[in-house]
């Protein structure tokens, strides 16, 4: 079966339920500004704006949410993006795993199935397994989203970026 990317329009209301989702899949009671352990989280979790740090970058700004193993995942990975005007996170690339893109502010463009779509904010993205993609501020104002991502165990954990 072949994967599409998908680009759907939600509720900003909708951000705090798909993050609550993803804790709870990631299972663990530990801050996310500790180190994970390397065995697979078995509790809850959640992460607070104000606790995830900015680090700036060359085309705005970023925040690690976590990347740990899960009871089901090989790999749970998120993280929170501010991009500049006139940024853009990389070149069109792609992986095995999946990912979803939430629009948190600003204005932005997705690369999806070959064709920059505008996304206002609380648009999601679902970016297919090995379908070039990419995100980038169309605005004039700093846009921020956020990123899930997750390796199965099938993958092993290995990502095949192109």
């Amino acid at each position: 079966m072949k994967v599409r990317s998908l680009a759907v329009a939600v509720p900003v209301a909708a951000i705090s339920t798909l993050l609550a989702v993803a804790a709870i899949t990631a299972q663990t009671a530990q801050s996310a500004q500790s180190e994970a352990p390397a065995a697979p989280m078995t509790k809850s979790m959640m992460w607070t704006w104000e606790k995830l740090e900015p680090k700036p970058t060359k085309v705005g700004a970023r925040r690690e949410v976590g990347r740990f193993p899960t009871t089901t995942l090989a790999e749970f990975e998120s993280h929170i993006t501010t991009l500049n005007p006139g940024e853009k996170s990389h070149d069109p690339h792609t992986h095995v795993n999946e990912e979803v893109l939430i629009l948190r502010e600003g204005t932005a463009e997705a690369y999806v199935n070959g064709v920059w779509t505008p996304m206002s904010t609380g648009s999601m993205v679902l970016m297919g397994s090995m379908v070039p993609h990419a995100i980038r501020n169309a605005g004039k104002t700093p846009c921020t989203y956020y990123v899930i991502n997750w390796k199965t165990k099938n993958e092993g954990g290995a990502s095949a970026a192109k």
